[in-house]
């Protein structure tokens, strides 16, 4: 957005005709008639010394005092004006110029509180102020109000209706506020106003390339090169959507002529950093360097971090989009169609990746058809050749393992016993009886193309003769593995107050997501840099967020993702049980603004953690899991061993109260935990019944569906 000077079309010709600003002496008039002259010339010094010499010779002399602050404000000495306007203001209160030109003063030192409250003086002394409405909406907007600037700048056109600067000012509110068809209509306006004016071209580029329409984003970008060669944040500005477009050596060139002026912009900003290793990426494609690329874009996505930034989230798309696409010149595309739909989890706003995401899925057919390969048997727990308890003889035991085909699996059965289950992710859990000694374990699996194999494991099972005995916890001091210690992070999300009026606002989702991240600062390990708090955020910065985390994470870090707030589940066409988050951001009845259990699973599911725990306290977050056999040993080792992609609900697809007793029994739980070591599933076996007992409820824990889990559990450890 953009400041108004106080030099306002129309105010020269106003100022001369209201009475109250006729010098009482003419010589003090010549003076201040000499200031106008050199203030008109942009000459603020000399404006100030013909003024002053008015002052002096008419200390009470309103109109002097007025413009001596409008030449303070253009020599960026706002204290000075506003001095100045407090002597107008007492010698004149109801000015209405006086208390504008302060509101502006206090503009310049970004007190924007304080300079609403000038501008709405100047408005109740003249309610058709356009000048003032004006002002007061640049203030609301840099407040992050852009509902307020809305309002106040569509008044400002109502008496001033041919202002460029109002209108590309409300474009930056409506864009705010994603009114994507007013935030158009009003830079188009400004630019039909104003066509000079280039800077208006690089912002309706920048619309155009954040809603997708990426050939129009060049011609406004090249348009605004064209009327000035020297506007230098457009040679970066372009390299999106030219990259989009598949332009990439165009993009390459727009480049070169940044460097080659030794151009400044905001890319050698730390905040920006980032990018310069994403355009490097892009030179790499063009060259054929595709393994440099990868390494260049996880450079870029280190640089970048986990911490939002609403105003860089479409150059994080980008990274996410041109991993994909390396993807897919690679042939895997399996993973590529994994990252562009990251990519539109985050933002919706990429046709191209609709485009591609077509494209993929006819590869993946043409490949289906064409499959002549047997699925990949792998047996994830117990490991091939371990060993296992076994309590009594043909005691059923829980197996877990992966099948992998492209054209996906019609069955698997272990020594010719069919499996109920088989998830589209390939992972199937069975309980098998098991006796001391050697077992043979084999396993057949058939794809939907009738290829079949078939794959022999041996696991020992170890006779364990008191039937009562419990497996042995590791000692306090022992670490749970033999490599670096785990890393735990967490992200708690708390969705609060609502922007919709007809969402019900809460009261305690922040509250409690405040006090679990103290537990789990002070009683356990997780370091405060490594937890983050998402409240009252929208959708997208919620998507972002979980995305980034789970895509910096390695294979020995661990993530708790915590959410508070309203949900929802409804069926689908097929009648399946889809359900929602419902962040601060949503609108009610819409679901694109809501957070499905598909986006999740779409967030997490390329994560390498060892281990993600979802904890849902809302209303119908049952439907993020699927069911999952109780876990055949609790001997922590071996459960942190396995990947866990695991959900803990508050209830199952039923209404969940405000003041939840799943966090009170979940909080107290970790708060009385004595144990080093306790698993995500001992701490919820441990309040279940007491939730049971206490509220209508039905709390839920399992595996997250079709995300990888493999029966392992998430462990936290005591400090």
């Amino acid at each position: 957005m953009r400041l108004y000077p106080f030099v306002y079309k129309s105010f020269f010709s106003v100022i001369f005709i209201i009475g109250f600003f006729v010098a009482s002496g003419q010589d003090a008039k010549s003076y201040c008639n000499k200031g106008d002259e050199f203030y008109r010339n942009r000459n603020y010094d000399q404006a100030i010394i013909q003024y002053t010499m008015a002052i002096n010779l008419d200390p009470n002399y309103v109109y002097a005092y007025l413009w001596r602050g409008s030449s303070y404000i253009a020599k960026n000495e706002p204290d000075r004006a506003i001095a100045d306007c407090n002597t107008c203001i007492s010698l004149q209160p109801g000015n209405q110029f006086a208390w504008a030109n302060r509101g502006y003063a206090y503009t310049r030192k970004n007190q924007f509180d304080l300079a609403i409250e000038d501008y709405s003086e100047a408005i109740r002394l003249d309610p058709q102020y356009a000048w003032a409405y004006a002002n007061r909406g640049f203030a609301y907007g840099q407040l992050n109000y852009p509902e307020h600037a809305i309002r106040d700048l569509s008044m400002s056109l109502l008496y001033d209706p041919n202002n460029a600067i109002t209108y590309s000012n409300r474009y930056h509110a409506y864009f705010k506020v994603n009114e994507p068809d007013s935030a158009l209509m009003d830079i188009t306006k400004a630019i039909s106003l104003s066509p000079a004016t280039v800077g208006y071209y690089n912002n309706r580029g920048y619309f155009y390339n954040t809603y997708g329409a990426y050939e129009l984003s060049v011609q406004d970008y090249q348009t605004c090169l064209s009327k000035d060669p020297n506007y230098s944040v457009a040679y970066i500005n372009i390299i999106s959507p030219l990259v989009r477009l598949n332009r990439m050596q165009e993009a390459e060139s727009y480049y070169d002529q940044y460097r080659q002026k030794r151009f400044t912009t905001y890319l050698e900003t730390p905040k920006y950093k980032f990018y310069n290793h994403f355009i490097t990426a892009v030179a790499q494609v063009i060259s054929g360097k595709l393994e440099d690329a990868w390494n260049s874009l996880d450079m870029a996505s280190q640089e970048y971090g986990t911490e939002i930034k609403e105003e860089t989230k479409r150059s994080y798309v980008d990274i996410l989009f041109l991993y994909g696409y390396i993807l897919e010149q690679l042939g895997e595309v399996t993973e590529a169609t994994s990252l562009y739909e990251q990519s539109l989890v985050i933002d919706a706003n990429q046709p191209d990746l609709e485009g591609a995401l077509e494209r993929l899925q006819q590869k993946q057919a043409d490949a289906v058809t064409a499959d002549k390969t047997p699925p990949v048997i792998s047996l994830k727990n117990p490991a091939p050749s371990s060993s296992i308890d076994i309590v009594a003889e043909n005691t059923k035991t829980t197996i877990v393992g992966n099948v992998k085909d492209i054209s996906g699996i019609a069955e698997v059965k272990i020594n010719g016993i069919l499996i109920d289950k088989v998830e589209e992710d390939g992972l199937f859990i069975a309980n098998i009886p098991l006796k001391a000694g050697a077992n043979a374990l084999v396993i057949s699996a058939t794809d939907k193309q009738g290829n079949t194999s078939n794959q022999t494991f041996t696991v020992n099972g170890v006779s364990i003769e008191n039937r009562g005995l419990k497996p042995e916890k590791p000692s306090p001091t022992a670490p749970i593995t033999s490599g670096p210690a785990p890393k735990f992070y967490a992200i708690l999300i708390a969705a609060k107050d609502y922007d919709d009026d007809a969402i019900p606002d809460l009261k305690n989702p922040v509250k409690d997501a405040r006090e679990l991240k103290s537990i789990l600062e002070s009683r356990y390990t997780f370091s405060a840099d490594n937890i983050d708090t998402l409240f009252n955020r929208s959708r997208e910065e919620i998507m972002q967020a979980i995305v980034q985390r789970c895509n910096s994470l390695s294979e020995n870090d661990n993530l708790i993702i915590f959410y508070a707030g309203h949900g929802i589940a409804e069926k689908d066409k097929f009648g399946d049980v889809d359900g929602y988050w419902i962040p601060s951001s949503a609108k009610k009845g819409l679901n694109a603004s809501y957070i499905s259990a598909d986006d999740i699973n779409k967030a997490i599911k390329r994560s390498n953690a060892k281990h993600i725990l979802l904890i849902a306290d809302a209303c119908f977050s049952g439907a993020f899991t699927r069911a999952l056999p109780p876990d055949a040993s609790k001997e922590v080792k071996k459960q942190y061993a396995v990947t866990s992609r695991k959900v803990m609900a508050s209830g199952n697809l039923e209404p969940v109260p405000d003041n939840s007793k799943f966090i009170f029994y979940l909080k107290k739980s970790l708060m009385d935990n004595n144990e080093k070591f306790v698993s995500a599933k001992e701490l919820f076996d441990g309040f279940y019944k007491a939730i049971l007992s206490n509220s209508d409820n039905l709390p839920q824990y399992a595996a997250i569906k079709n995300t990888g889990d493999e029966g392992g559990e998430f462990i936290f450890i005591k400090k």
